[in-house]
């Protein structure tokens, strides 16, 4: 698909719904304004840096896809990360703080803000369904620092599993917990595992919301939907008129749609005819985000939105080393050695694949991240694969003595 215009603005609002500074509500009749307690000064801090990450990181990934539609999900890419920054050190730790914008905030600050935030967003509306699971797949028997491991236990809830890597199901286990925890949305986050590959740190997020106020079916109807070269497709446009937050200004005009109870909610952003899309994210910042946010006011509006369901594999590599951290990728200068006293780790990869379906009822979505770490060492190449599928040879012996007892030559095994 190559919905690029509108599809990207509204994509822009949803990829923020889970560190935006969120109203809260307990059922389906009424949305509060109020959160079921207030947030900490820890916790305010982080989802201001986490809004930072989230915008400068969206920024460089769509620089590198500015054709395709770009689906994001920061806070799974920050989980993963947060758990990764437990095992960096010295200016790989550094760097990483810095691509994740959280500043000045000290690390037991940064472990405990996490996990009280994952708690506010697993109980915040019982209308809406939301899961974050995290998990830790290691080689087995290879002497990870067992302080780094309890410490993601601890703050991250995660699973910490040792594995054969070189044993064929080992990617089976890995891939069927992303399966489970993304309920069979997203089938698998690696491909392979290398023979250097150390580590998988894993975060996973599940949503599903239904709109507090739902678009009627029968009013969806076929209509076209313009891209920026002047181009045309069919898509099935939803409707519905609702009180809703609204704001119009001279850049943009954008609503909010909320789920469940209200605590929830895509944000749907329409840049002023004429800004093409790739400018207006370049544009963008978090001070601008969050002036817009607080610039919302109710009113009656009739909300046009196509249905979609978009899928996004990307690599953030790149992004995240124009953000600040690419030591961290670096063989010759990464330093995990809080992870692995003996070094020679780093980062071989950050992956994430997401999933959204928009539709009358509400919105399905959930996210994968995955930061592989691998050895610099010359590890062993795996078992060696010995088909014995032609004629062979074969010889009972004894060992000690080099005694042979039998030989013989097998040209067809299934002839007595």
């Amino acid at each position: 698909m190559k919905k690029v215009g509108f599809f990207v603005a509204v994509l822009m609002g949803l990829i923020l719904w889970l560190t935006m500074a969120a109203c809260g509500g307990k059922n389906v009749t009424g949305v509060s304004d109020q959160l079921p307690r207030e947030l900490t000064v820890l916790e305010k801090k982080l989802v201001e840096r986490d809004n930072r990450f989230s915008i400068d990181l969206f920024k460089q990934t769509n620089a590198l896809d500015a054709k395709k539609n770009v689906i994001l999900s920061p806070l799974s890419a920050s989980f993963a990360l947060a758990m990764t920054l437990n095992g960096a050190n010295h200016a790989t730790r550094d760097s990483m703080i810095l691509a994740l914008r959280l500043g000045d905030m000290q690390e037991s600050e940064i472990n405990q803000s996490y996990q009280s935030l994952m708690e506010l967003l697993l109980n915040l509306d019982p209308n809406v369904i939301m899961e974050i699971a995290n998990a830790i797949f290691y080689k087995e028997n290879y002497g990870f620092e067992q302080a780094f491991l309890d410490i993601n236990r601890k703050y991250f809830n995660a699973e910490v599993r040792g594995l054969n890597f070189f044993d064929p199901g080992a990617l089976g286990i890995i891939n069927g917990w992303v399966k489970d925890k993304t309920r069979g949305k997203i089938e698998k986050i690696i491909d392979n595992i290398d023979p250097n590959d150390v580590m998988f740190l894993i975060n996973a997020i599940y949503f599903k919301g239904i709109w507090l106020y739902q678009f009627d079916k029968s009013k969806t109807q076929d209509d076209q939907f313009r891209l920026e070269d002047g181009s045309t497709r069919e898509v099935k446009m939803m409707m519905q008129t609702a009180y809703l937050d609204y704001l119009a200004n001279d850049e943009i005009e954008a609503v909010d749609l909320p789920y469940g109870g209200g605590a929830f909610r895509m944000t749907v952003i329409l840049p002023r005819a004429g800004q093409r899309m790739d400018a207006f994210i370049a544009n963008l910042t978090a001070e601008k985000w969050q002036a817009w946010m607080n610039s919302f006011g109710k009113d009656s509006v009739t909300v046009h939105l196509p249905r979609f369901k978009l899928r996004y594999d990307t690599r953030l590599n790149r992004p995240l080393s124009d953000i600040g951290m690419g030591i961290a990728f670096d063989p010759q200068r990464a330093d995990f050695t809080r992870m692995y006293k003996n070094g020679g780790l780093f980062i071989s990869y950050v992956r994430q694949k997401t999933y959204v379906e928009v539709n009358e009822e509400g919105t399905e979505a959930a996210a994968v991240t995955v930061v592989a770490v691998r050895s610099t060492a010359i590890g062993p190449s795996g078992p060696k694969l010995f088909r014995v599928d032609r004629p062979f040879l074969f010889v009972i012996r004894e060992k000690n003595s080099g005694t042979i007892l039998f030989i013989g030559k097998v040209l067809d095994p299934t002839a007595e």
